[in-house]
C-alpha cells in the first residue's frame, strides 16, 4: 500500500511531513462506488506523521474489507499550523496560533480537500471527521459551524459523522473524580 499526496497541495517531496493523504487503489471503479473522505485532525503533539501507522492501518483495513466493496475511502490529515516538523519559511506563522486560528486553518484545509475531490471526480465525497485529543474539540467546533451554515441556508458538504479518539476533557478538575484527585493531590502537597 503506497501513500500518495493530494495534488492540490503540490508534489510530494521527502521533506514534506505536514500532510498525509491516502487514496483508494486504482482498481476501484469511479462512479459505481460511494466516495468517503475521512479527515483527521491531530491532537498533541500536533504532527500528523505521529498518526501515520494508525491512518495507514485504517486505510488498509477499509480498502480490503469485503463490506466496503462499493465504497472508496480517502484519508487525509495535516499537522496543526506551526507544528510542522520541517518549517516552510514562506508559510510558517510568525507567532503561535490560538485554538480558534487552528480550527479555521483545519476548516480551510478540509474545504480544499472537498473541492479538490469534486474537481477530480465531478462530485463531492461524504465526509467523516476524526480527531484525537484536542483535535476532538476542533472537530466538534467544525460540526457546530457546519450545522450553522446549513441552518442559515448555505449549501455545505455532506458531513455524515465524527469519530472522537480520546477527547480532551475540559474542566476535568470539576468532575467528581477530578475533585477527589485534586483534593488528594493537595493533601499530598501539604503532607496530610
Amino acid at each position: 500500500m503506497s501513500m500518495s499526496r493530494d495534488p492540490l497541495l503540490g508534489h510530494s517531496t521527502p521533506g514534506e511531513s505536514h500532510i498525509i493523504y491516502y487514496e483508494p487503489s486504482t482498481d476501484a471503479i469511479l462512479g459505481k462506488t460511494q466516495d468517503y473522505l475521512i479527515y483527521f485532525i491531530p491532537g498533541n503533539p500536533g504532527l500528523i506523521q505521529y498518526y501515520q501507522p494508525f491512518l495507514s492501518r485504517l486505510h488498509n483495513l477499509l480498502s480490503t474489507s469485503s463490506s466496503t466493496e462499493s465504497s472508496r475511502f480517502y484519508i487525509c490529515g495535516h499537522s496543526l499550523r506551526g507544528f510542522e516538523s520541517v518549517q516552510d519559511k514562506f508559510q510558517a506563522p510568525r507567532y503561535p496560533l490560538g485554538l480558534e486560528q487552528q480550527i479555521q486553518f483545519q476548516e480551510e484545509l478540509l474545504y480544499d480537500h472537498i473541492s479538490s475531490h469534486s474537481n477530480r471526480t465531478g462530485y463531492s465525497p461524504k465526509v467523516i471527521l476524526m480527531g484525537h485529543s484536542v483535535g476532538c474539540y476542533m472537530l466538534l467546533e467544525l460540526i457546530q459551524q457546519h450545522r450553522g451554515k446549513i441552518e442559515g441556508g448555505e449549501e455545505d458538504f455532506d458531513l455524515i459523522g465524527g469519530i472522537l479518539l480520546f477527547p480532551t476533557i475540559t474542566d476535568i478538575a470539576e468532575s467528581p473524580l477530578g475533585m477527589v484527585f485534586g483534593v488528594r493531590t493537595f493533601e499530598l502537597l501539604l503532607g496530610l
